[in-house]
């Protein structure tokens, strides 16, 4: 079909088409799709995905635990469905948790430089040479979350505000301040610009209505939860244990703890009183899917810590049943072929 305006959610302006989602994900998969087509494209987006379980075990070297505990741990929460499903599909929400993983990531290593290695644990100290030399490099990364969708950018501006203060509380150097903080006033001049051109307003094509407030969006929120398709509680019980472990690791990692708090609620919020409930015509758990990346360190730094406890077998027996459970649910949506989008008959595609 002739793509115009109502079949490409796309605005048409000056006789050319540009289209309402953010320009950073055509962009980041630009050249493998050029190469390879849509299949060489996805196998990119997996290769980003997998970044996540990589940033997850450099952090948990400052967790309890030796490397088999914080490895099982790791690879519990990590192959959950949610995770696994969302790898392949040609959406922002997977690289965005990535990135916003990352900038959490260079917050623990921050507030936990040159400290002693946890309690448990056989990894050697951590030095802030091997992480922190560079840190407008990390800031550089977090500062593309607005390419990727312009509701990221408060989040951005969030994450690179506490490394640029934690590096700050180190160096007092107001030289890579500065250094720090410009990349994300380029990203922002650039998406402004953009938007300027393409259609006629710095913020965008979005208007009011889109997000709505009321008994809907609350009960969204909540199925981002625990809803039987949508919910990350459901897809990955594994992840149930960020919950009791959230006020222990926010004790022992209090800036990392509140960065993730704060992250968390930034991404599934929005999307919860977004109009198009549950991502429209998208695969399973897709507004959720962000924010459960984020809350993946503190997963991991519970059940490593309860691995650690030698005394009993239970916590075994507990990672044996998660394994077990997402074998299950690999068969279900794989042999036989269960759906993993969204009925529109029974709720609507209203973008935007």
């Amino acid at each position: 079909a002739q793509p115009v305006p109502e079949n490409s959610h796309s605005v048409d302006n000056d006789g050319g088409l540009y289209s309402v989602h953010a320009i950073g994900l055509p962009a980041l998969v630009a050249l493998p799709f050029a190469v390879g087509g849509t299949l060489l494209a996805k196998l990119f987006l997996i290769a980003v995905s997998s970044v996540a379980v990589w940033l997850n075990w450099r952090a948990s070297d400052r967790y309890n635990g030796s490397r088999r505990d914080r490895a099982v741990a790791v690879a519990v929460v990590m192959t959950g469905m949610g995770f696994v499903t969302a790898a392949t599909q040609v959406y922002p929400d997977v690289t965005i948790g990535v990135l916003a993983l990352f900038a959490i990531t260079v917050i623990l290593r921050y507030e936990t430089a040159a400290a002693a290695p946890a309690a448990g644990s056989d990894t050697p100290a951590c030095t802030p040479s091997t992480w922190l030399r560079r840190p407008w490099i990390a800031t550089s990364v977090v500062a593309l979350l607005p390419l990727l969708h312009i509701k990221t950018a408060a989040t951005a501006a969030v994450l690179i505000f506490t490394i640029a203060a934690l590096d700050w509380r180190r160096r007092r150097s107001p030289r890579r301040a500065v250094a720090m903080m410009a990349p994300l006033v380029v990203v922002a001049v650039l998406v402004a610009a953009y938007n300027a051109w393409a259609f006629g307003r710095i913020g965008g094509p979005y208007e009011g209505g889109n997000l709505s407030v009321g008994r809907m969006p609350l009960t969204v929120l909540f199925g981002l939860y625990t809803d039987q398709f949508h919910g990350m509680f459901v897809q990955n019980p594994a992840l149930l244990a960020a919950l009791v472990a959230l006020p222990m690791f926010v004790r022992r990692f209090p800036v990392t703890g509140v960065a993730v708090i704060v992250t968390h609620i930034s991404f599934v919020l929005p999307n919860a009183m977004h109009v198009n409930w549950y991502g429209g015509f998208s695969f399973a758990g897709r507004f959720g899917v962000a924010g459960a990346l984020v809350l993946t360190p503190v997963a991991v730094f519970g059940l490593a810590h309860l691995l650690a406890n030698r005394r009993t077998v239970w916590p075994w027996v507990l990672v044996g049943a998660l394994i077990a459970f997402q074998g299950i649910q690999f068969v279900r949506y794989t042999l036989l072929e269960r759906s993993l989008y969204n009925n529109l008959l029974v709720l609507p595609d209203v973008y935007p």
